[in-house]
């Protein structure tokens, strides 16, 4: 017997398909018209099955910390960075080379922060200086009357 959908070969008591799934109609031969001539079964031409693959996960691909671009800095090189950001006129040039350069990114993030407490820093300075000059208050004033009270 075969399935009139895929004309897949069947077991005489199969009631589905088992490649399709389609029901298959049993033949009694009471039932079946003996004058009608059976018509030819033209297989159907069913698509290949495709079946959906898991997906692939990738390793996670992890930075390349030997490289001179990710090397940590020591708590040293955070001393020796203070140091020289401390010079007045070089110190404040190769702050800013830091800041922009491409080489170590720890380093230049360092000196990015210590860029940004600069300025900060520098802006507490003049908004005192400035509140200062608008409410008449002066340091020599005060330095002068602690000298003559104390001294």
């Amino acid at each position: 017997m075969n399935c009139p959908n895929c004309n897949a070969v069947l077991n005489p008591d199969d009631k589905f398909c088992t490649v399709c799934g389609q029901p298959v109609v049993q033949d009694n031969p009471e039932n079946a018209p003996e004058t009608a001539a059976e018509a030819p079964v033209v297989p159907v031409q069913q698509e290949p099955v495709t079946y959906a693959q898991p997906p692939v996960y990738n390793a996670p691909v992890s930075q390349q910390t030997d490289s001179p671009k990710y090397k940590l800095l020591s708590p040293w090189a955070y001393v020796g960075y203070n140091l020289l950001f401390a010079i007045p006129v070089i110190g404040f040039i190769l702050l800013l080379v830091f800041c922009f350069s491409d080489g170590n990114l720890n380093r230049r993030n360092y000196a990015r922060s210590f860029f940004c407490s600069l300025v900060i820093g520098l802006i507490i300075f003049i908004l005192a200086l400035v509140l200062s000059a608008v409410f008449g208050f002066s340091l020599i004033e005060v330095a002068e009357q602690y000298a003559e009270q104390y001294m």
